[in-house]
Parts: structure tokens; sequence; C-alpha cells
């Protein structure tokens, strides 16, 4: 692995790690926004119409925790990967394809970094679990789409 490529998956890295603690920000304060919303809303509402009111914020609150404890989650996930590379694709690996460049960690979508659309995949999303513990120059079939891997990082 030369200096260009360490570079590039630290610049994945910093990438999807912002991806999160954006997540982080937005489900903490819609957790804050829903909270407040439903503490205003018990002092104006009454009868059936406050109880189906008070229910969907509940279940607004809900997944918001939910959203909120997910985005953590994957913080904590995304610190503990290893740094070191390997030559088979696992977590933490960014992988070049023929058909694009893959980060196998967490969920967060395609991403622009360097100049490159790299998209960050679960490994234990369908793909993730069709290139698992795969070396450069195996090809693997997905959704009737072949790959080609060039290089894991």
């Amino acid at each position: 692995m030369n200096i260009h490529d360490q570079s590039m998956k630290a610049d994945v890295l910093a990438a999807v790690a912002s991806l999160i603690d954006r997540r982080l920000e937005e489900a903490a304060t819609a957790l804050r926004l829903a909270e407040e919303a439903s503490k205003d809303n018990t002092k104006s509402s009454a009868g059936d119409k406050y109880e189906t009111t008070r229910e969907m914020m509940q279940q607004q609150i809900d997944n918001n925790r939910k959203l909120l404890f997910e985005a953590g989650r994957q913080k904590t996930f995304l610190q503990q990967l290893p740094a070191a590379g390997s030559d088979k694709v696992r977590n933490g690996s960014l992988v070049e394809t023929d058909q694009g460049w893959f980060f196998i960690g967490v969920s967060g979508g395609t991403l622009q970094v360097s100049g490159k659309a790299v998209t960050a995949i679960s490994q234990a999303s369908p793909l993730g679990k069709v290139l698992a513990d795969q070396q450069a120059g195996a090809q693997v079939s997905f959704n009737g789409r072949h790959f080609r891997i060039l290089q894991v990082i």
C-alpha cells in the first residue's frame, strides 16, 4: 500500500466519520425538537385529539432516539475498525473494483472523496457479504453485475 492509498483511505474514514457526526447532530436536534413540541402540545390539547397527537409525538420521539442510538453505535464501530490494511476485504477495507470504490464498514451511501465516488456499505449488506474475504484479482457477481477487485486497501 503506497502513500496515496493510505491518504485515500484516511480521507474516506474522515468523510464517513463526518457523515456519522452529522447523523448524530440531526438525530439529537430532531429528538430535542420533538420533546419540546410534545411538552408544548400537552399544554393546549384536550380529549381524543390530545391522545392521538400525544401518541404520534411519542412515536416520533422513539424513532429519533433509535436514530440517535444507531448513529452512536456506528460511530463507536467506525472508531474500532483496524487501522492496518489487509489483503482480504473485511470491515475497514477500502476496495477498488472495476465498478467503482467501496468502503466496507458502515452504510453511508455514496460520498465524494478525493475526486472519487466511494460507496460506504456494511459488511452485512448483500454486496458486503459478496465482497467479504475476497482479494485483489478476484471476480464476484452481484445482482447480475460482475465486479473485478483491483485492490484492497
